[in-house]
Parts: C-alpha cells; sequence; structure tokens
C-alpha cells in the first residue's frame, strides 16, 4: 500500500494481524494503517490520528439497488465446483451499496453498484486474515477472485440468485433459511 501526505509518500507493508488488515510504513514501526470492515486507524510516527471511515469508489456503472433483492445469500456454488461441506460463504447486498459476509474463513466487505440485470463489484474487497485449512483458503480465494468479474445477475424459477460473468464465472446463492 502506498498513504500520501502532502508531499510526502510513505511505502507500507502488510504485517500479522489478529484481526483487520494491518500495514507499517516501511522503516518505521510507529506508523501503522489498520483496518476492519470499512474503518480505520491511523497512527503517524507515534501519534495517533483520529478514526476515519474508508471509501471505496464504486465500479463504473450505474449506481442503485434497482431490483437486486437484498439481505443475506448463503452460496451453494462457486463457478460450477460447488463448495466445500460444511464451509459458509454469504452474500449481503446492502442498500447503500456494501456488499459484504463470509467468504470461508474471513468475512470481507467490497462496494457493488446494479442497473437492471448489471452488476459491477468492486475488485477492492477488504478482508480480514484468519488461516484455515488450505482446501478451505483456497475456495475463499476463489470467491473473492470471481466476484469482480461477475456482470449479471437474476433469480432463476427456483428463487436461487444466480450472478454470472466472464470466463465462467458464477456464483450461486439461496436465501438463509
Amino acid at each position: 500500500a502506498v498513504l500520501e501526505l502532502g508531499d510526502e509518500t510513505l511505502a507500507l507493508t502488510q504485517t500479522p494481524a489478529a484481526s483487520g488488515v494491518r500495514y507499517e510504513a516501511d522503516g518505521d514501526a510507529t506508523t501503522v494503517l489498520w483496518t476492519k470492515g470499512l474503518e480505520a486507524s491511523f497512527t503517524l510516527r507515534g501519534q495517533e490520528q483520529p478514526p476515519c471511515t474508508l471509501e471505496v469508489e464504486t465500479p463504473d456503472i450505474a449506481s442503485g439497488m434497482d431490483t437486486l433483492p437484498g439481505g443475506e445469500w448463503v452460496v451453494e456454488d462457486i463457478s460450477r465446483s460447488g463448495i466445500i461441506d460444511n464451509s459458509r460463504v454469504t452474500l449481503i447486498f446492502a442498500a447503500d451499496g456494501q456488499l459484504g459476509g463470509r467468504a470461508t474463513c474471513n468475512s470481507y466487505g467490497t462496494r457493488f453498484a446494479t442497473n437492471g440485470d448489471r452488476i459491477a463489484i468492486d475488485p477492492r474487497a477488504i478482508s480480514t486474515m484468519m488461516a484455515c485449512a488450505p482446501a478451505l483458503m483456497n475456495q475463499e480465494r476463489k470467491f473473492l477472485d470471481t466476484l469482480p468479474k461477475l456482470t449479471g445477475w437474476r433469480i432463476d424459477e427456483t428463487g436461487a440468485l444466480l450472478l454470472e460473468g466472464s470466463d465462467g464465472a458464477l456464483v450461486k446463492a439461496r436465501r438463509d433459511g
């Protein structure tokens, strides 16, 4: 990550964190950026700065929910591979354009926009950094890599939400419960 402060540019390196994503300035352990979801805290040369909310630009597409049903959806298929038994992947679409949920091991957050049956999902998802078994981590990476490839959505005859995109990208989900 790169942080620009007026005329100064600081290179930041991601460091281990129990939750959220933590970055430390190269060569200065007293300059730290720590994000959790869309909230961030920042310490500059040992001096804590006021907390802030991260702003993520929505991809170039007309904004608004249109008719994409919000709420929580439980993923049952990622690009025609299914998902690992007893794992949980969710999509929560909020009216303000926020998309979040569980990616398998970690929580994630990003932005989305719809225009009719088209959807754009910002590729710069933020996620926690807990480690899981390699197969679960691979499923999580596949899910997060698939999200920005999705370009269309529809509800099929069974009530499932189908998000489809380029190169066979597909996420199929159903309402929880």
